[in-house]
């Protein structure tokens, strides 16, 4: 989510929440 470290290219952060 937004705040969190992302961890994937496809903007899925820490807590699995999406980015975009």
């Amino acid at each position: 989510g937004e705040g969190d470290v992302e961890i994937s290219s496809a903007g899925v952060s820490e807590d699995n929440s999406a980015e975009w």
